[in-house]
C-alpha cells in the first residue's frame, strides 16, 4: 500500500490529513457504507484510480475513488463484531449465547465506548441474533448484567450501561462474600470470580491467598455431601491459587487425582457439571488418572459430549497423535447405531475442516451416515415438546451441500431407500421435504417417481411390520417388563433422588432423569412397533423371487464363493445363522429379486457383486 499510498495523496492532497485511514485501506480490509452494507476491498487498481470493492449486499466489485471512500466508508477493525459474524458466524453465535457480557465489553473496547445504550445494543446484535429469538436474549442479558461486576446500569437509566468506574471495588466485593458466605459452594463460587480479575487485581488477593487454600482444603476434605464435579472445581481453583503465590501444587493432598479415583463416578455426569472452561483440565486429569485405558474413557467421554466438549475432545486425542483413534470410534459408533445427535452434528459441521481431516474419514460421509441423521431426526421429533428446534434437521436443510456430499458414493437403490425415509420422517414440515427431496433429484432424477407417489401407500409400506409370533411375543414380554418394572423402578430412583437436596447439584437426579427419557422413548418405540406388527407364518413365500420367508443362495462374482441366507421377518435377525431381517440392508437389496440376477453388496467400503442362484422356501427347510 506504500506505493499506491503515496501515488493516491500526490493526486488528492486534501487527503493529507486522513492517511492514516488510507493506511488501514489493505487488501482484505472490511468496511462499511451508508447504503451498500457490508464489503470487502478487493485490491486498489493504480491505473484507473480507484479501490475495487464488493458489498455483500450491493454491488460486486465496485469501483470507487480514494476520496469518496474516505468520505463514505468506515474502515472496520478485524475484532469488529461485523468483521467476526462474517468470517464465522456460528462460533459468533455461540460466543453470544454463552458469554453475552463479554461480546458486549468486547465492542465497547473495540469503539473507545464507556458507556453503551440498549439500543445501541438491539442494532449490533439483533441482525445476528436473528429478530424472533433476540427479546428473549436480551431479558435473559439483562440479568446477567445486574449479576456482572465489570458493567452496570446507569444510576436512574436502566437503559444505559457504562463500565465500572473502580475495578478495585470487585476485588473488596469478593472478600466480602468471601467472608459473609459459609457454604463451600458459595465460597468456591467466590474464588472462582478471584481468578478472572485482571492481573494487577489479583496481585492484592495474594496477601488472602492462604485463608481461600484453608476454606477449599476443607470444602474438598471434609464435606462429604460435595459433589465430586465441585470439589474437582475446588482443586483446579486452588492449585491456581498456589501457582498465583509462586507455589507448587504437585504434592499436596488430596489432589484432583485422589479425588477422582476415590469417587470412581460416571466420567461423563462429571464433566456435565464443570464450569467450562475446566474441561480440557479435566481431559488431561482422565489421562493422568487412567493411564493404561485414558483412550477409552476419554472416547466414551467424547461419546456423551455436547457443543465446544466435543471438539475439545478430538482435539485432546489429535494433540496425543492419535486422530486414528477417534476415526476409528467414530466408524464403529457409526456401525453400532450408537451415534449421539450432538456428535453426529459435530462431524458434519466439521467434515470438510482441514485440522480434523485425519479424524474425519472419507469413508464416514456416505450413506450410512444420512441414514442415521434421518434416524436421529425421527427420534427426536418422537419427544420434543413445543416448538425445540432439532439442529440436524435445520443442518440438513441450511447446509446446501450436505446431501450431495452424503450422496456421493450412493447407489440408487440406496439413495431411494434413503429418500423414502426422508418422505415418512416426523422431523421435518412438508415444504422442508420437498426441499431436500429436490436435492436427491438433482443426483437421483429416478427418484422423481418417489414424489409423485400415493403418500398413504408409502406410508403403509414404510409402517407395516411383517414379523413371526415367536418374536412378537418376545416384543410383547419386553413391553410388559418395561411398563411393569423398569419404568416404576426409575420412577422410584428419582424420587429418592430428589430427597437428597439441591437438583442442581444432584448427579443420582440427573442420571435418573436420563434414564427416564431412555425408558419412555423406548415404550413409545415399542408402542409403535407393536402397532404396526403384522403376523406372518412364511408360507406365502414363492420360490420364484425373493420375499419374506425366502432361502437365497448367492455367489461371488470374482471369488465363485457361495453364501446362503433366510430372509425372515423384522425382528428376526440372527446373523450367526445368516438369518437376516428383510428390512436390513442385505434383506432390502434382495426383496423382489429373481434366480440369475446380480445384486450389488458392499462390506467394509468394499463393493462386490453376487449372483442368486437358487431361492427356496424358509420353511420347507424347517420341515427336514
Amino acid at each position: 500500500m506504500d506505493d499506491s499510498l503515496e501515488l493516491i495523496l500526490r493526486k488528492y492532497p486534501v487527503l493529507e490529513s486522513s492517511k492514516e485511514k488510507l493506511e488501514r485501506m489493505l487488501e482484505g480490509t472490511y468496511c462499511l457504507h451508508a447504503s451498500w452494507g457490508f464489503g470487502k476491498i478487493k485490491s486498489y487498481d493504480a491505473t484507473l484510480d480507484r479501490f475495487v470493492i464488493d458489498f455483500e449486499d450491493g454491488p460486486k466489485e465496485h469501483l470507487m475513488t480514494p476520496e469518496f471512500c474516505i468520505r463514505k466508508l468506515e474502515i472496520l477493525d478485524p475484532q469488529h463484531l461485523l468483521v467476526r459474524f462474517y468470517q464465522d458466524p456460528d462460533e459468533l453465535r455461540k460466543q453470544i449465547k454463552e458469554d453475552p457480557i463479554t461480546v458486549i465489553l468486547q465492542m465497547m473496547q473495540e469503539n473507545h465506548q464507556t458507556e453503551i445504550v440498549a439500543s445501541e445494543i438491539e442494532r449490533n446484535f439483533k441482525p445476528i441474533i436473528g429478530i424472533a429469538t433476540y427479546r428473549s436474549w436480551w431479558n435473559r442479558t439483562r440479568k446477567l448484567i445486574a449479576d456482572d461486576e465489570r458493567i452496570h446500569p446507569v444510576e436512574g437509566n436502566v437503559n444505559t450501561f457504562t463500565l465500572c468506574a473502580e475495578p478495585m471495588n470487585t476485588a473488596i466485593e469478593l472478600l466480602q462474600q468471601f467472608d459473609l458466605y459459609r457454604d463451600p459452594v458459595s465460597k468456591i463460587a467466590v474464588l472462582e470470580k478471584v481468578l478472572h480479575l485482571s492481573d494487577e487485581h489479583r496481585q492484592n488477593m495474594i496477601p488472602h491467598i492462604p485463608v481461600f487454600i484453608d476454606a477449599l482444603q476443607v470444602a474438598i476434605a471434609k464435606d462429604s455431601q460435595l459433589p465430586v464435579a465441585k470439589k474437582l472445581q475446588a482443586c483446579f481453583i486452588r492449585d491456581h491459587l498456589l501457582q498465583m503465590q509462586g507455589e507448587g501444587a504437585e504434592f499436596v493432598e488430596p489432589s484432583a487425582k485422589s479425588i477422582l479415583l476415590e469417587a470412581n463416578h460416571n466420567l461423563s455426569s462429571i464433566v456435565e457439571q464443570l464450569p467450562p472452561h475446566y474441561t480440557s483440565q479435566f481431559l488431561d486429569l482422565v489421562a493422568c488418572v487412567y493411564p493404561d485405558e485414558w483412550e477409552e474413557r476419554c472416547a466414551q467421554l467424547l461419546k456423551n459430549s455436547t457443543g465446544k466438549f466435543t471438539s475439545e475432545c478430538v482435539l485432546f486425542f489429535i494433540e496425543r497423535g492419535c486422530p486414528e483413534v477417534v476415526a476409528g470410534y467414530f466408524a464403529r459408533w457409526l456401525r453400532e447405531h450408537t451415534l449421539k445427535a450432538p456428535v453426529l452434528y459435530w462431524i458434519l459441521k466439521n467434515r470438510h475442516a482441514r485440522r480434523f481431516a485425519d479424524v474425519i474419514d472419507e469413508h464416514l460421509i456416505g450413506i450410512e451416515l444420512l441414514r442415521t441423521v434421518f434416524r436421529t431426526v425421527d427420534v427426536e421429533a418422537l419427544h420434543m415438546t413445543g416448538n425445540k428446534r432439532i439442529p440436524l434437521a435445520e443442518l440438513l436443510s441450511k447446509d446446501y451441500n450436505l446431501i450431495q456430499d452424503l450422496l456421493a458414493t450412493a447407489s440408487l437403490e440406496e439413495a431411494r431407500d434413503v429418500a423414502q425415509m426422508l418422505w415418512m420422517s416426523h422431523g421435518f414440515n412438508a415444504l422442508t421435504k420437498k426441499s431436500l427431496l429436490a436435492r436427491f433429484i438433482k443426483i437421483f432424477p429416478q427418484i422423481q417417481s418417489l414424489v409423485m407417489k400415493d403418500v398413504q401407500q408409502v406410508a403403509e409400506e414404510q409402517n407395516s411390520l411383517k414379523v413371526s409370533q415367536e418374536s412378537l411375543e418376545i416384543k410383547r414380554k419386553e413391553y410388559e417388563d418395561l411398563i411393569s418394572r423398569r419404568i416404576p423402578e426409575n420412577k422410584l430412583a428419582i424420587q429418592v433422588a430428589k430427597e437428597q437436596g439441591d437438583l442442581r447439584e444432584n448427579s443420582e437426579y440427573k442420571m435418573a432423569r436420563q434414564d427416564q427419557e431412555m425408558l419412555l422413548a423406548l415404550k413409545a418405540q415399542l408402542e409403535t412397533d407393536l402397532a404396526h406388527a403384522q403376523v406372518i407364518n412364511f408360507e406365502e413365500a414363492s420360490t420364484e423371487a425373493v420375499s419374506v420367508g425366502s432361502t437365497v443362495k448367492l455367489q461371488n462374482c470374482e471369488t465363485q464363493k457361495i453364501e446362503e441366507y433366510s430372509i425372515l421377518g423384522a425382528w428376526d435377525s440372527n446373523p450367526d445363522k445368516n438369518i437376516l431381517s428383510y428390512q436390513s440392508p442385505l434383506g432390502k437389496e434382495l426383496m423382489g429379486k429373481k434366480v440369475r440376477q446380480v445384486i450389488s453388496r458392499s462390506e467394509d467400503h468394499d463393493v462386490s457383486e453376487w449372483t442368486i442362484e437358487a431361492i427356496g422356501r424358509w420353511i420347507d427347510s424347517q420341515s427336514h
